[in-house]
């Protein structure tokens, strides 16, 4: 088995290079194809194979599955799920580790309306797995975690509570790693905006929701927004064409192309558009006066870089 030494980082054009030198460089080479089989190939900051489930009909209002996956972060740790699969709840309640134990960690604060994050968590000292969801999205409150034992924590994906459902609890979800995609689900009115649009006028639309969250999550005085592709659902409430656009990549004015571009017959039509999700307002314009509805469908999570 190869050993890792320090590589040298201050080469000058006056350094010669000798055999102690290559004899390094190779045998730290043969260290990391050692390593490929058990360490994901030494990537660093990595998530995949995992899959989280929240609000569904087998698993309760406030419960939310992990299961499956890989990870490590940008110290080199990487952490192997297996198969292991947990459930937890979500609620005042703080944080207890293992199975169908409680997932708010102590000092996250709880809210009906608001954006949570969620850690898959590793005890090196016991090999146990586990998972808590925080209200920081880089995890500041895990300590009671780690002082358990749990030293070990990766970020997964977001979670949204809200009372605007039929029954009070978190937004219906699905993410999958492989596809860094969050599907979400649930009546439309929990996840929609709807805004009046004057004929061939750019218009301003805050994405924010009925519970008062933004569709892209974010916590308020975190400098920290996750980023990615939003797919809306639009409909209108008479014919028309709808432009929509990311106003931060394209501007405020409208003009041909600016962004995806739907003819709507009547107000029976239904299209989805897919704009960049990096900010809280988005940009529309109507060729008649019209009643925009977008509603939440899904939006890309990407991990792989972390906070």
């Amino acid at each position: 088995m190869a050993t890792w030494t320090t590589p040298k980082t201050n080469w000058t054009t006056n350094d010669g290079i000798g055999d102690t030198d290559l004899n390094r460089i190779e045998e730290n080479t043969e260290y990391l194809y050692d390593q490929n089989d058990n360490v994901a190939g030494h990537l660093r900051n990595y998530v995949s194979g995992f899959t989280v489930n929240a609000n569904s009909g087998s698993e309760g209002v406030y419960e939310i599955r992990v299961s499956g996956g890989i990870w490590s972060d940008s110290n080199g740790n990487y952490v192997d799920w297996g198969g292991a699969e947990m459930v937890k709840t979500l609620s005042a309640t703080a944080w207890t580790a293992g199975a169908s134990g409680q997932a708010r960690i102590d000092s996250a604060t709880y809210t009906t309306n608001g954006w949570y994050w969620v850690f898959a968590l590793y005890n090196p000292s016991t090999n146990a797995h586990d998972f808590a969801v925080d209200d920081d999205i880089t995890g500041a409150n895990l300590g009671p975690a780690a002082t358990a034992g749990y030293t070990l924590s990766r970020r997964v994906c977001a979670v949204l509570t809200t009372t605007h459902i039929a029954v009070a609890g978190i937004m219906p979800m699905h993410y999958e790693s492989y596809l860094k995609t969050i599907e979400y689900a649930g009546i439309a009115t929990s996840r929609s905006v709807s805004t009046a649009l004057s004929a061939n006028l750019s218009t301003p639309v805050t994405l924010t929701l009925p519970g008062g969250n933004d569709m892209v999550p974010w916590v308020s005085g975190n400098p920290y927004e996750d980023r990615g592709t939003l797919e809306l659902e639009v409909v209108v409430s008479t014919s028309t064409r709808v432009t929509i656009w990311q106003s931060g990549r394209f501007g405020t004015t409208h003009y041909s192309g600016v962004g995806p571009r739907r003819y709507y017959a009547s107000s029976s039509d239904i299209h989805d558009f897919k704009i960049a999700g990096d900010g809280g307002t988005i940009r529309m314009e109507s060729t008649n006066a019209a009643t925009v509805t977008v509603i939440m469908k899904s939006m890309t999570y990407n991990t792989d870089d972390l906070v």
